[in-house]
């Protein structure tokens, strides 16, 4: 669920102008602190600048800050798919968490997502399958905190490695997104 507000929340930001590799986890991730990396080619026109999301760990139901910083240099098809691929930590070992309910390894249309969380900021888009274009800049926001009002059952809390790879039918890959967060209930 944090994840998919944190992919929403991001679209909406951009919407709403406030201002591949080979898989190696970098070592921050292996402590399990909340930790990002980009994890495209030099050449995704999407690039996550700064992010932070606290506290660490995440408590749910809970208040969740958000900060980032997206820079885009290409402008921002309208048709994004955000693919998530989620590990959770089980004795020692990481076993991928099915899509179960639109949580775990999903893949989303990033605006149909939106126009359904978000109505009141796709007005005149609301059904449809395309969100307005966004015209390249870096987009910011700062301290920006959403009341998480679901609870997690006890079997979600712990560690999670998550890799995000967003694309477009019409401009091939844009970004991905290595996140490692900590949940409780």
């Amino acid at each position: 669920m944090v994840f998919r507000i944190l992919l929403l929340f991001v679209y909406t930001l951009l919407v709403n102008d406030v201002s591949a590799r080979t898989l190696i986890w970098p070592k921050q991730l292996q402590n399990l602190k909340f930790s990002w990396d980009n994890c495209g080619p030099a050449t995704d026109p999407i690039k996550i600048v700064s992010l932070s999301i606290g506290p660490d760990p995440i408590r749910l139901p809970g208040n969740v800050a958000i900060s980032t910083s997206i820079n885009i240099t290409k402008p921002f098809p309208a048709d994004i798919e955000a693919k998530v691929d989620m590990e959770k930590k089980v004795a020692g070992i990481y076993i991928k968490v099915p899509c179960e309910h639109d949580v775990g390894s999903c893949s989303y249309s990033i605006c149909t997502n939106s126009t359904k969380v978000y109505p009141e900021f796709f007005k005149g888009y609301t059904g449809a399958k395309t969100c307005p274009s966004i015209p390249p800049a870096t987009y910011s926001v700062s301290n920006l905190i959403t009341d998480v009002k679901k609870s997690i059952p006890s079997i979600a809390d712990g560690a999670f490695r998550i890799t995000i790879n967003f694309n477009s039918n019409h401009a091939g890959h844009l970004a991905c997104l290595h996140l490692s967060v900590n949940l409780k209930s």
